[in-house]
């Protein structure tokens, strides 16, 4: 009756929505598939249009990285204020060998970092490299605590990178370091 053909008129009407939106989804993100395929052949569509995008962004943050001079240093005042600051930020949680292993690791390696004896600054490159540690401890994290651990060392590490672009405390040639601003600035874009 009525009420069956009202709901043929809703489905109809959602089914050209649905439609709408597929259209639109794949009109944007897969311009090249000229509106044929099934939602799942969309969704594959999609899934190598932003690995494509990514691959992309993977190679300009590794050319800015690799653009960054050696002439780029960091006094050791400035280093040898990590270690506390990191300390400080990971107050209210436990970091030990038992509980936090990777976190407790990565905080030891910055703890060797800033107490070098006999070196005055340390370079970009360096610096850069043990933020790529802290990155790759994520995938070695014991448990939630030890990532939450991380994510908040690699949070006041990113910021003491900061305050040392915002001090001036970074001292080089500054096309090596508007680089690593640049390639800190495509990693931040990139995750």
């Amino acid at each position: 009756g009525q009420a069956g053909q009202m709901m043929r008129n809703v489905d109809t009407a959602n089914n050209a929505n649905l439609d709408n939106i597929l259209a639109n989804i794949r009109n944007k993100y897969v311009p090249d598939s000229a509106g044929t395929g099934s939602p799942s052949q969309m969704v594959e569509g999609v899934q190598g249009a932003v690995q494509k995008q990514a691959r992309a962004l993977e190679r300009q943050v590794s050319n800015a990285y690799g653009a960054v001079g050696k002439s780029a240093r960091v006094p050791m005042a400035n280093v040898k204020q990590l270690p506390d600051r990191v300390r400080t930020a990971l107050r209210e949680m436990a970091v030990d060998p038992a509980l936090t292993p990777a976190t407790a690791n990565v905080v030891a390696r910055i703890e060797s970092m800033a107490n070098q004896p006999n070196v005055t600054a340390l370079s970009l490159k360096a610096i850069d490299g043990q933020r790529k540690v802290i990155n790759s401890a994520f995938g070695s994290a014991a448990n939630p605590a030890d990532r939450k651990a991380l994510t908040i060392l690699k949070r006041e590490y990113d910021d003491w990178m900061d305050d040392s672009f915002t001090n001036s405390l970074i001292k080089g040639d500054p096309k090596d370091i508007e680089a690593l601003r640049t390639a800190q600035s495509l990693r931040a874009a990139f995750g």
